[in-house]
């Protein structure tokens, strides 16, 4: 939200295929970051594809790296699991 997202925005993010709030390029950016972590199929192939015709050679290594990176981290997360805190409540603003 510092960085100027809305609370909108950020309330459907989970939904983004079912609203009109993100642009093409976010859609392609946000389906490529869904099929890297999907099993390899022909959904995760074809939002590779959109993504070649929305982004650049750039953001489509950025978008992998961040999707691979968020997986990396929830995994560990997960089995070790660490438990999840609440910014909030511990004196901390969110990110």
């Amino acid at each position: 939200m510092r960085a100027g997202e809305t609370t909108q925005r950020l309330g459907v993010l989970a939904a983004w295929r079912d609203t009109e709030l993100f642009t093409e390029r976010e859609r392609a950016a946000l389906a490529l970051a869904e099929a890297t972590t999907a099993p390899e199929d022909a959904a995760a192939q074809e939002s590779a594809d959109t993504a070649r015709r929305a982004l650049d050679d750039d953001q489509i290594s950025a978008v992998i790296w961040v999707a691979i990176t968020i997986n990396a981290f929830n995994r560990v997360s997960i089995l070790s699991k660490h438990p999840v805190r609440d910014l909030l409540t511990v004196g901390r603003s969110p990110v």
